[in-house]
């Protein structure tokens, strides 16, 4: 129990600085090729700190039940960044938002959620479905790119990155360097989480819904505070959304191609969870273009429910 605890914090420690140094190198080099900050927010950071979903679930699929645990990674990590990520940032940064740019991409969030319970909800996650998933992918990127073309937000602001004054040749390499780390700890993370859960008799689905997706969703949460603190609130929401547009179409899908099967865990109670937080928050949005403290503590107040309901 002991190495497997050692195993498990190792690999989340990798993933959130690794995750860190590659999202802040990506939205650099963003910058620097004049990519807009819809892009930025959306897909550079939003994608990519959603990259240690991606990796842990993917080579979750070789461990026994491994479905069950990339599912559960993935599924938790869309509850997480909604009545976690999002509720804490709110709560400490109140911020008013681009109508028009968020309900866009909200709608967007809204779609890859509902697409990816729809194939889980008879719990086997099929070869076909996790294609189209992915095509859903492509044609979400695309939809973005077009949207930042019409509407330019403005450029990320870098100035507080350690990498602003380094060549782009070293920036490029920080970030290939962070990929590689995100990989090992990834690794890292599964090999411990699998052990606790066999060692404390806990299920993998219920290990993918809790300890995979907290652990994966540190590096949205640093993002997310650091666009906050900055006042980037179009940076904020792009990430969030971006993230779960990520999780439920790049790694469901991609654990569906790679790792087709039934699932062990009846994960129902929790999409339904992942489904309510999104309606909730798109509500909130739509309801207004200001995000006040007590709708970030409405949001938090789910999460112990998703945990509640997957324990």
């Amino acid at each position: 129990m002991i190495l497997d605890v050692f195993w498990l914090l190792l690999g989340v420690a990798v993933i959130v600085f690794s995750a860190d140094r590659m999202v802040l190198a990506t939205a650099d080099l963003a910058s620097r090729w004049g990519v807009s900050a819809v892009i930025v927010g959306a897909v550079v950071i939003g994608f990519g700190s959603s990259a240690p979903e991606l990796v842990v679930s993917v080579l979750a699929l070789d461990q026994p039940n491994g479905l069950d645990l990339a599912v559960g990674n993935a599924v938790g990590s869309n509850i997480a960044n909604l009545s976690l990520v999002l509720a804490v940032s709110v709560i400490f940064y109140p911020f008013t938002g681009s109508g028009r740019i968020i309900k866009r991409e909200g709608a967007l969030m809204a779609v890859a959620v509902a697409m990816a319970s729809v194939f889980l909800w008879d719990e086997v996650l099929t070869v076909t479905e996790g294609a189209i998933l992915l095509l859903a992918l492509v044609v979400a990127g695309f939809i973005v790119v077009r949207w930042s073309k019409e509407t330019d937000v403005g450029d990320f602001d870098q100035d507080e990155s350690d990498l602003a004054h380094r060549p782009t040749w070293q920036v490029l390499s920080i970030a290939l360097a962070a990929m590689v780390a995100l990989v090992l700890g990834a690794r890292s993370m599964v090999v411990g989480a699998e052990g606790i859960a066999l060692e404390i008799g806990m299920s993998e689905g219920v290990v993918g819904l809790t300890i995979l997706a907290l652990g994966t969703s540190l590096p949205e949460l640093g993002a997310v505070l650091a666009s906050a603190r900055r006042g980037r609130n179009d940076l904020v929401l792009g990430n969030v959304i971006g993230s779960n547009v990520f999780n439920s179409l790049a790694v469901v899908g991609a654990t569906g191609v790679f790792g087709a099967g039934s699932l062990v865990t009846d994960f129902r109670p929790d999409l339904l969870v992942m489904v309510a937080v999104s309606l909730i928050a798109g509500v909130l949005v739509w309801s207004g273009d200001r995000l006040q403290r007590i709708e970030g503590f409405v949001l938090l107040a789910a999460y112990p429910v998703a945990i509640w309901l997957a324990i």
